[in-house]
């Protein structure tokens, strides 16, 4: 795995859903079921990359925060909205409905060129959403003074809020002190980093995944959200890459992990290979920390999908309890022939590979 150099990636556009009229104009590519998927993905009425997919009393949320990145004229002065969409199942969600403007509430995100102030343009990008039985809905991103790869720091930072409502969130900032630290003293090569994914543990502590640490996946931990936060480290004082045995395989470096568990003693993780996106990768776990290949791999190529880019892949665990529902952002064309990032859905099985997938 080669340490990556900051992808200038476009973000994840704006989430979009369309009315049934104009969905029916759009045709989706015929597509074959990737490597251990029991079914085809299929599209879903919605657009994003960084989307996360809650079931809350019966109804499904699908929530991102969408911010276009591609042209920096363009997303300064841009509001940074945290959007959800709801419906009785993911083939049904309704219209998209603006939360939260993110900006006004990122308070340590300050102008590179002006130390003394705010980045005017600060934003958050590479979202992901959990909800937890004590806080509420946690909001796991990452902030930027402005979408400037390779000069300026991208770094996980944390909102919470009670219900989900509008003008209940919170900003706790940028995880403290050692996310933080690690990327200051890099002087002129900050962190650029993509998170990851983030779980309260069965201890009552809290665990975030986060790339661009290493050349893999690190971990910090902390006692509570607030921090502070310390990386899991190894004998010599490094911070731990859990995922350094398959280095020789991801050619392209490490980007965009989506992390999911299942249970204490089942986890999973979705890599996306490179920027453009070569593959994704899929890792089980039985901790979370100790990680193997699930099968055969890679799993999902951009040739498997028709041969379209490809981005990453987020996943949820389904009310039977016995599927994983993975969300897949695959560029395809959208309303007025423009093409974006639209979310593909398929499933797999809960549990490990079986002989049968490892065996594909």
């Amino acid at each position: 795995m080669k340490l990556r150099s900051p992808r200038i990636c476009w973000g994840s556009l704006a989430l979009l859903i369309l009315p049934t009229s104009l969905w029916a104009q759009v045709a989706a590519p015929e597509l074959a079921a990737p490597l251990h998927w029991q079914e085809p993905f299929a599209r879903l009425p919605a657009t994003g990359a960084y989307v996360s997919m809650l079931r809350l009393d019966g109804v499904y949320e699908l929530w991102t925060s969408p911010w276009l990145g591609m042209n920096r004229e363009a997303t300064r002065g841009e509001s940074i909205q945290l959007t959800v969409a709801r419906g009785p199942r993911p083939e049904q969600l309704g219209d998209v409905v603006n939360v939260q403007d993110l900006r006004p509430l990122i308070n340590d995100v300050v102008d590179p060129q002006q130390t003394n102030r705010l980045a005017p343009w600060r934003a958050l990008t590479r979202s992901y959403m959990i909800h937890d039985d004590q806080v509420g809905y946690v909001l796991f991103g990452c902030v930027v003074p402005e979408y400037f790869p390779g000069t300026v720091p991208l770094l996980p930072a944390i909102f919470t809020s009670p219900t989900g409502a509008s003008n209940t969130w919170t900003y706790l900032g940028i995880l403290k002190p050692e996310p933080k630290e690690e990327s200051d003293r890099r002087g002129n090569s900050p962190v650029w980093s993509d998170g990851g994914g983030i779980v309260h543990l069965s201890n009552g502590r809290w665990r975030a995944y986060l790339d661009g640490y290493n050349t893999g996946i690190s971990v910090a931990e902390a006692d509570q959200l607030e921090g502070p936060w310390k990386f899991l480290r190894g004998a010599t004082n490094e911070l731990v890459d859990v995922t350094r045995r398959y280095s020789v395989d991801l050619h392209g470096g490490v980007g965009f992990p989506g992390v999911l568990r299942v249970s204490d003693t089942e986890w999973h993780l979705w890599i996306s290979d490179g920027w453009p996106v070569k593959a994704i990768w899929h890792l089980w776990s039985k901790d979370g920390l100790d990680w193997n290949l699930y099968g055969r791999q890679p799993e999902i190529t951009p040739h498997s999908v028709g041969d379209r880019p490809i981005k990453c892949l987020r996943a949820y665990v389904e009310p039977d309890g016995k599927h994983i529902a993975g969300l897949l952002s695959i560029n395809d064309k959208w309303k007025n022939g423009e093409e974006t990032w639209v979310c593909y859905l398929s499933r797999i099985p809960v549990g490990p590979p079986t002989e049968a997938s490892a065996a594909k």
